[in-house]
């Protein structure tokens, strides 16, 4: 990689591409890109003096006989000078190595000074003969280059500076004259003519409201006439002569105006279009209604499907509720039966250990008799069946008793599901009517403490009817843009309410 330059020491000059030979033109802004070569972007042709390039020539003339004349190889580059100018005082800013050409320029290349007034002059496709009679003044070309080198001094081809502005200042002037002349010529042209009534009459627009219209200002002007004609039957004998004219010239101007809209009415294309039209609405009528019968029939479908999902989750509520009514029940039986039904069941428990030990006595007495056999020792008869008796005696009692605490348990545990079914409903009518009690306070907290003809719409006719008639003042069809549905549950007032309502809330 190469190395920073130091501070006050000049590099070597970098090696210049190779030059064209002598005669041979340059083109600027043309260069190769070559690939590591270290060149100045502002710096790309220091051989050429300023005084050498056209005046006029724009930075991308590439082309014509007015582009850069050839190299003077005989002049050293300016950084060889023994006394360079202050613009190569310092190494030109070296730019980026990169791995590949950078992309070309989108922009396209200036058009030559020269080569502009070469090109015929561009007219539209579609215009007036009269316009190209006299077509805008012709411009001087610029003069060429004599010989391959431009002069030095500061007079370019025999032309001044002076010289090619008092030229630029006749031409504006020029321009300015054929401009007024074609502005003059452009007023002078007569104004064009207005469509005619037949081209309008044909693409005149049918409406409804506009046949509406005709249709009722034809039925007024034929009552206007059966009036005229009355009037006129009526004065026919007394009338003056003047009243007389007076009444035939308004009869005669409403005749006219109704023969008018008669004969719009007797046009085949008018009544044709207004016939596709009346069919038009009719087939936009029979839509709607048919969207909004289809729009009533959804709403009832939905309606319907919402009853039935309510109807289930009712259902479903109601089944919890026995569910849990019935496990309430069972476990305040059970309560009760451990509390009621303890007694009875310590004296089964009793008698069922009794039982046991008699059968274990019983074991034990067999269980020595053959032990004492098998060592020799006879047993008495008379004690093995004594002994027999007496535990068949027990065993008896004890199991009658038994049965004596079966029944006693049984007939305490109807009893319990009689006094707890009774206090079920118990608890219900309390349940019931703390709701009442709730429903009536919500219905005067909204209505007040008197509210009698709410009470009595249920059982008068005449309150019913009175009390319909007041709200059917406020039905409006579905979609009115203020209309909305009676709410299935009661409307309690916000937490915050407005300040007009603020006065209201305890």
């Amino acid at each position: 990689m190469s190395q920073e330059p130091q501070r006050g020491v000049r590099e070597p000059p970098l090696p210049l591409p190779s030059q064209p030979p002598a005669g041979q033109r340059v083109t600027h802004g043309q260069s190769p890109y070559i690939p590591g070569q270290e060149r100045s972007l502002g710096y790309s042709q220091p051989s050429v003096h300023p005084m050498h390039i056209h005046p006029t020539a724009s930075p991308g003339d590439n082309s014509g006989p007015h582009s850069f004349p050839p190299l003077d190889h005989s002049l050293p580059p300016p950084h060889l000078h023994g006394n360079p100018p202050p613009m190569f005082a310092r190494p030109p800013p070296m730019p980026p190595r990169f791995s590949q050409p950078p992309p070309a320029m989108s922009r396209a290349p200036n058009i030559p000074y020269q080569v502009a007034f070469r090109n015929p002059v561009m007219m539209p496709r579609e215009c007036s003969p009269l316009w190209l009679q006299r077509g805008p003044p012709p411009v001087p070309p610029c003069p060429p280059l004599q010989g391959d080198r431009a002069p030095v001094s500061g007079v370019h081809s025999g032309i001044s500076k002076g010289t090619v502005l008092r030229d630029a200042v006749g031409q504006e002037e020029e321009d300015l004259k054929w401009l007024e002349e074609f502005e003059k010529r452009v007023k002078s042209y007569p104004p064009s003519p207005p469509p005619s009534a037949e081209s309008t009459a044909g693409k005149k627009v049918v409406k409804l409201a506009e046949v509406q219209r005709l249709v009722a200002e034809s039925h007024s002007l034929r009552e206007q006439l059966c009036v005229l004609e009355k009037e006129l039957t009526r004065v026919i004998d007394s009338a003056e002569e003047e009243e007389w004219i007076h009444l035939v010239q308004q009869a005669e101007g409403v005749k006219a105006s109704l023969n008018q809209i008669l004969d719009v009415f007797q046009d085949q294309e008018f009544v044709g279009r207004t016939k596709i039209l009346l069919k038009q609405r009719r087939a936009k009528r029979n839509r709607v209604k048919r969207r909004k019968k289809e729009r009533q029939l959804e709403q009832e479908e939905l309606k319907r499907k919402r009853e039935e999902e309510d109807a289930k989750i009712d259902a479903w509520r109601a089944k919890l509720q026995q569910e849990e009514d019935t496990k309430r029940r069972e476990e305040a039986v059970k309560c009760e039966a451990d509390s009621v039904l303890g007694e009875v069941r310590q004296k089964q428990s009793e008698g069922q250990r009794m039982l046991q030990l008699l059968e274990a006595l019983a074991d034990l007495r067999c269980t020595r008799a053959t032990q004492a056999a098998s060592q020799g020792r006879p047993t008495d008869a008379e004690a093995d069946h004594r002994f027999t008796t007496t535990t068949e005696m027990l065993s008896k009692i004890v199991k009658e008793q038994l049965k004596e605490y079966e029944l006693e348990e049984q007939t305490l545990r109807v009893m319990m599901e009689e006094s707890a079914s009774h206090r079920s409903a118990a608890l219900s009518a309390k349940r019931d009517a703390n709701f009442a009690r709730y429903m009536d306070a919500i219905r005067k907290l909204l209505f007040g403490p008197t509210a009698t003809a709410e009470e009595d719409a249920g059982l008068s006719l005449e309150t019913l009817v009175w009390r319909r008639q007041d709200w059917d003042q406020y039905i409006v069809e579905q979609q009115h843009p203020l209309a909305s549905a009676i709410p299935v549950s009661w409307i309690l007032p916000p937490e915050q309410p407005h300040s007009s309502w603020a006065a209201f809330k305890r």
